[in-house]
């Protein structure tokens, strides 16, 4: 009988009864480490607009909707944006085509994987080339890659346990697309980067 008066101690305090919480009631204490107790969503906040980190075991999307041929302006940073189209003239060739690649760790982390492709004068490279077929492989696989100096390409390593499959956002692509650029679109002239890159700061 004591046992059932503690556990509807705990359920009505669950419900909203704060009056009812005895801090001293080991049940009451054991349900604050209960799970199921509390509900949550987990939301993003923000995507990384990166290359797969050295070691780590990602996928990239099925759907071809979810990656998108574009271009960007990559700074000496590192960092890429979204240039305005009548503002990539401004910073000529390092405006360059890309296919962003909707990507997810092994751990569950989603970034968008920037890929060079051949621009106007059918330029490639084995780097560019190796890191699209990485891409493609990831679909099906999970893959990690590594940068191979001497071959100058990326070589791939498959897992080889049966690790789960993906678990993706359940997020449109402009919603993805803004949370990866949202501070770094390039829109007008007056843009900071854009009078940096022309020396007038």
């Amino acid at each position: 009988m004591g046992e059932q008066a503690d556990a509807a101690k705990v359920v009505n305090f669950t419900k909203g009864n704060e009056n009812d919480w005895d801090p001293f009631n080991p049940e009451s204490l054991r349900a604050q480490g209960r799970d199921e107790e509390i509900g949550v969503q987990k939301v993003l906040l923000s995507v990384s607009v990166r290359k797969p980190k050295k070691g780590e075991f990602f996928r990239t999307h099925t759907d071809p909707d979810m990656h998108i041929v574009t271009k960007l302006y990559k700074n000496d940073d590192g960092e890429s944006f979204i240039v305005s189209p009548g503002l990539q003239d401004v910073f000529g060739r390092q405006v360059v085509p890309v296919c962003l690649y909707f990507c997810v760790s092994r751990y569950g982390d989603p970034f968008l994987w920037p890929i060079r492709l051949p621009g106007d004068d059918g330029r490639d490279n084995s780097y560019w080339q190796t890191a699209r077929d990485a891409a493609k492989r990831a679909e099906t696989s999970w893959v990690r890659i590594e940068a191979n100096q001497a071959a100058k390409n990326y070589s791939l390593a498959l897992a080889l346990g049966e690790l789960p499959p993906p678990v993706w956002p359940e997020l449109p692509l402009p919603e993805i697309l803004e949370l990866a650029f949202k501070n770094s679109v390039i829109k007008n002239r007056d843009d900071l980067m854009v009078k940096q890159f022309l020396g007038e700061v």
